[in-house]
């Protein structure tokens, strides 16, 4: 959909498996709520697959700046 993202850091350094992963991870996190605890244990994931969501931080960023700019 329009609203999704396929972090191509991600695709680089894993496989659509790992990325399908990723993507279901965070909706669930994002859906049920999350503490600090799932956070740790979901960089420890990353970690442990020598991947980092670098290519969805860098379009959030740059969505962030375009807002800030464009906003009246």
């Amino acid at each position: 959909s329009s609203d999704q993202l396929d972090d191509t850091n991600i695709l680089y350094r894993a496989d659509k498996e790992v990325l399908s992963e990723v993507r279901h991870t965070a909706e669930r996190l994002l859906r049920s709520g999350f503490s600090e605890e799932d956070i740790r244990r979901l960089n420890s994931r990353f970690v442990s697959l020598g991947i980092s969501p670098g290519g969805s931080a860098d379009m959030f960023a740059l969505s962030m700046l375009l807002s800030l700019i464009c906003t009246p």
